[in-house]
């Protein structure tokens, strides 16, 4: 916590910063589920994990846990409903199109929609079956072009006409030099990919 550079002033550093864990430990068990697939010791933050019940009960809750700052989200439970699901699940950065009910059908779908700049992986519906929602879709965070690390870096966008803030995760933004500058030898590519909401900046010297 705290900045990440120190400063020397008057002969002294100032405060250096101190490093959390910000892992997680295993997720909760619950009564009558488990989670799908093989469990870790420790989770990074924004791992997530799917819980699934025993054969003939239904999940209610949001069927996925998430990992943030050493803690996980609030487990669903998991009960006899007669094959019907309970609330759909959750998605990060993205909503449901329509109001959600506390019990569905067998069968039943809901549809949902990223909020705006972030770009949709997956299904974009999820289905009501024997109880359990199918998978949802993730919303990928996009890359926000920062004015101040380019200034910094000594680049500049390599089309002036391409003056968007935001890049949908998997698009590709390409850097120039600014004038008077050239590239640095251990400089990153010039053209980059945005990766969830993550930019690689090249330099200039």
């Amino acid at each position: 916590m705290g900045l990440n550079d120190v400063i020397c002033e008057d002969g002294e550093w100032s405060q250096p910063p101190t490093c959390q864990d910000m892992t997680c430990p295993p997720p909760p068990e619950i009564h009558d589920g488990r989670i799908r697939g093989a469990k870790q010791q420790r989770y990074l933050p924004g791992d997530r994990v799917r819980y699934q019940c025993s054969q003939g009960l239904s999940l209610f809750g949001f069927p996925m846990v998430k990992c943030t700052e050493g803690k996980w989200s609030v487990s669903p439970v998991c009960k006899e409903a007669a094959g019907k699901c309970g609330y759909p699940p959750a998605v990060d950065n993205g909503d449901i199109m329509v109001f959600p009910q506390k019990e569905y059908e067998p069968g039943s779908k809901v549809e949902y929609k990223c909020q705006r700049f972030y770009r949709m992986n997956g299904s974009a519906s999820v289905s009501c079956e024997s109880g359990q929602w199918t998978d949802p879709p993730v919303c990928l965070e996009p890359c926000t072009t920062s004015p101040e690390v380019m200034e910094k870096n000594n680049i500049r966008l390599r089309w002036r006409t391409e003056m968007k803030l935001y890049s949908e995760s998997g698009d590709f933004i390409e850097f120039d030099c600014k004038n008077g500058y050239v590239r640095n030898p251990s400089s990153s590519a010039f053209r980059v990919q945005c990766v969830e909401g993550k930019l690689a900046y090249p330099k200039c010297t």
